[in-house]
């Protein structure tokens, strides 16, 4: 599919520009309906299943041929009663044109309803490829998002480690705390240090994959606003979006179109039982050149124009049961492509239950990470003065600081696996748009 063609179903779709600097989450999806391979072929499968609806009208239009003959003959004629010979050369064109109208073809009409409804169900499967796309575009940014921050934890506590490394070493040289004090630290500090770098491997990761979703590097992401009030679902009764779920999930909706499919694949073989009439109409013209005797005599040349116009009935008696087995083979994919629905309907179903408890859990669990991690800076602020005046140890400030940091983590991954469910549960009833990317381009920290 050529970029011109893309370019235009973006700007459909968002019709916005990017920002320079920093991408946001909007940006990136951008690119990626430009960019990802997956995406892509779901586009061009998309213009390839949708002409199904023509060609099946086309199956009801009337068909026009013209055909065209040009022979040289050559003929050589006795006869013994006579004791006489004659040899004929000469040239014959011949023009044919031909029109068939169906008016009753029941194998013709089951394929116009077939590929009226294999082009609908084209629509449905392209937009869960752009529902799927949003999803990966968001966990692939949320998963960077959360390897910058955890990288930037680990950092903050490389560095009040290694200060509180550096302060009991020079309490040690005047005597006041002891080797250990310098021994737990220097311990400590070599274990974040690792994590340090461990988390700039990580991050990397994520931005690769940022990359091949993008198409292009990303080097920097637009953070979002912690500080958001993140809500339990709207309505907040659980059976209502399972409910939407069973009838609005687009995987569900696509299914059910399979299913149509494949009713309509059972009614072509039937109508391979039944009669076909067509109305016909043709119209002959046939031009001979003069001819050439024995006697080398020019004889007359001869033009004939004939026109036909009727009805044309087709009767199938017997092919071997070969249409009653295909018949019964529709029927059982027939009945295949349901069990797949309800298989589909029961998945969805799940897949909205376990986000609309995720995220009703997730945005409760926000208040208590945010009191927990206030709770871990007083923690650390009093084992530090308690340090200072001799009533903790220095495995008491190691263990703080470890402890904000854990907190730090926790809260910011609670985050974005509160987002990421909404996200889904939308996603699971088939109510997730571009609108919802929007919206969380204005959590981030510099949103206009």
């Amino acid at each position: 599919m050529n970029k011109r063609l893309l370019k235009l179903l973006v700007a459909g779709l968002l019709g916005l520009p990017g920002w320079a600097g920093a991408m946001d989450v909007v940006e990136v999806y951008q690119k990626a309906l430009l960019n990802d391979p997956q995406y892509r072929e779901a586009v061009n499968t998309y213009l390839a299943d949708r002409e199904a609806k023509p060609q099946g009208v086309a199956g009801l239009l009337p068909k026009v041929e013209l055909r065209a003959a040009l022979d040289r003959v050559s003929q050589e004629k006795e006869i013994d009663s006579q004791s006489t010979s004659s040899e004929v050369d000469f040239t014959r064109k011949d023009y044919d044109v031909r029109l068939t109208q169906p008016l009753f073809d029941a194998e013709k009409l089951a394929l116009y309803d077939r590929g009226k409804r294999k082009a609908l169900q084209a629509e449905l499967t392209l937009e869960t490829a752009r529902q799927d796309l949003r999803l990966r575009v968001v966990k692939a940014f949320f998963d960077a998002l959360y390897a910058e921050d955890t990288l930037n934890t680990y950092r903050a506590q490389q560095k009040a480690t290694y200060d509180f490394m550096d302060q009991a070493r020079k309490s040690f040289k005047i005597g006041t705390v002891t080797a250990s004090d310098v021994y737990d630290a220097q311990a400590r500090y070599e274990l974040v240090s690792a994590k340090v770098l461990q988390a700039e491997v990580d991050l990397e990761v994520q931005r690769k994959a940022l990359w091949v979703l993008a198409g292009e590097p990303v080097d920097t992401l637009s953070p979002l606003r912690k500080s958001i009030k993140l809500q339990p679902p709207v309505p907040g009764e659980l059976q209502g979006w399972l409910d939407q779920a069973a009838r609005s999930n687009l995987d569900v909706q696509v299914q059910s179109y399979e299913v149509d499919i494949a009713s309509a694949e059972v009614d072509y073989n039937k109508a391979g039982h039944y009669p076909k009439l067509e109305f016909t109409a043709s119209l002959d013209l046939n031009d001979q050149s003069a001819t050439m005797s024995s006697f080398s005599e020019e004889g007359p040349g001869q033009n004939t124009n004939e026109s036909y116009v009727g009805l044309q009935a087709t009767v199938p008696l017997f092919e071997g049961g070969y249409v009653m087995s295909r018949v019964r083979e529709a029927k059982y994919a027939m009945l295949a492509s349901s069990d797949k629905l309800d298989a589909v309907r029961k998945d969805s179903v799940e897949s909205a239950r376990e986000s609309f408890i995720n995220t009703t859990v997730g945005a409760r669990k926000m208040d208590v990470f945010r009191a927990a991690v206030s709770s871990s800076r007083d923690s650390l602020r009093a084992s530090k003065l308690g340090y200072g005046v001799g009533v903790r140890s220095a495995v008491d400030v190691l263990n703080a600081q470890e402890q904000l940091s854990q907190a730090l983590r926790e809260q910011a991954k609670n985050f974005y696996d509160t987002l990421s469910y909404s996200l889904k549960l939308k996603a699971a009833v088939g109510a997730l748009r571009d609108e919802d990317l929007m919206q969380l381009r204005g959590y981030t920290k510099h949103a206009h």
